[in-house]
């Protein structure tokens, strides 16, 4: 077990304190992690641990493993935030999704205590070669996909247990990443929460509510040619206004932190192009309130991402392509689309 306590080791020394680990494992070394998850593989999965394809702390505890028995699957230990009741909501959803031939990973095991945690388990499904959400043809793909997305769960409701995205408690939602502290970097971004709060104003209940998925960027889906062949981060499953969802993915669709001199944030015009796809794709156009607060959400989305980019650089220039940089220059075009 030596060579999977380094790789789980590296990745805890890069998240220091800060490691999600130290709420959901009894002891958070390495050594103790790895004991645990080889336990819960024999017991919950019926074959031992034999090696880790990939190890990511983050939001949740990620292990990418093989098994004895050769299987590839993904373990995902869950943050506190996410209730039982929810995890069990999105399990529900992924399975009648992967029976429908959706392109998500294979669900193998619903919510399931690891440690001081819930854990989940998926197939471990290749993500593919890197693409750029600003292309026009994969900026298509990705708007169809959420569109099918959204019209295959049209089965479930508000009983499917799934949270909503708009906070209506506070400006913003509690970040999900310990590293970022939005309420001990708020000198110097009014100007970003005053634009959030515009945004806010102009929300609407017009639409109908659906269940979608609320963080569509490149750096969550595998695409291929002509296809998105899998989509990932399933706690970002939600039960919303579908202008919201469609709004937040229009905003968001772009990013991925994995490319090097990527611009994060699209252009209003790449904002309103996702938009014409998903109204292609699905038939129907967003008119009056809904389109305002679809483009309100967008806006939003965007203030809450540029909130995080000053608390991690409170005192630096937004940069080129950064959510900061779009609502400095865009913002009136943008929310007002």
């Amino acid at each position: 077990m030596a060579g999977h306590q380094d790789r789980v080791q590296r990745a805890l020394d890069a998240a220091g304190e800060l490691a999600v680990e130290r709420d959901l494992f009894v002891s958070p070394g390495a050594a103790e992690i790895v004991d645990a998850v080889d336990s819960f593989c024999r017991v919950h999965l019926g074959s031992a641990l034999a090696g880790y394809e990939f190890f990511w702390s983050g939001v949740g505890s990620v292990h990418g493993v093989r098994l004895a028995d050769d299987r590839a699957v993904v373990i995902k230990v869950h943050a506190p935030w996410l209730h039982a009741d929810v995890l069990n909501g999105i399990h529900t959803v992924r399975r009648y999704l992967f029976q429908r031939g959706f392109p998500t990973p294979e669900p193998l095991l619903g919510p399931t205590p690891l440690g001081l945690g819930t854990a989940t388990v998926e197939e471990l499904v290749p993500r593919g070669p890197l693409v750029d959400g600003h292309d026009p043809g994969v900026r298509r793909l990705l708007a169809v996909a959420l569109a099918r997305l959204i019209d295959e769960t049209r089965p479930f409701g508000r009983d499917a247990q799934l949270p909503a995205v708009v906070p209506f408690r506070r400006l913003y939602p509690v970040p999900h990443r310990r590293q970022v502290d939005l309420d001990g970097t708020a000198a110097g971004a009014a100007w970003i929460d005053e634009l959030a709060v515009e945004a806010r104003m102009r929300h609407r209940d017009e639409g109908r509510h659906v269940v979608g998925h609320a963080d569509w960027r490149t750096e969550n889906l595998a695409v291929h040619p002509g296809a998105v062949t899998a989509v990932f981060d399933w706690d970002s499953l939600r039960y919303e206004l579908e202008p919201v969802l469609v709004g937040h993915a229009a905003a968001a669709h772009t990013a991925d932190t994995r490319l090097v001199d990527h611009l994060v944030a699209p252009t209003p015009d790449e904002v309103r192009s996702f938009v014409d796809a998903y109204e292609d794709a699905t038939g129907h156009r967003f008119r009056g309130a809904a389109r305002s607060t679809l483009f309100a959400a967008a806006t939003y989305y965007a203030c809450y991402t540029a909130r995080c980019e000053h608390a991690a650089d409170p005192d630096g220039e937004p940069p080129l392509g950064s959510y900061r940089r779009l609502i400095a220059e865009h913002a009136g075009e943008l929310i007002n689309s």
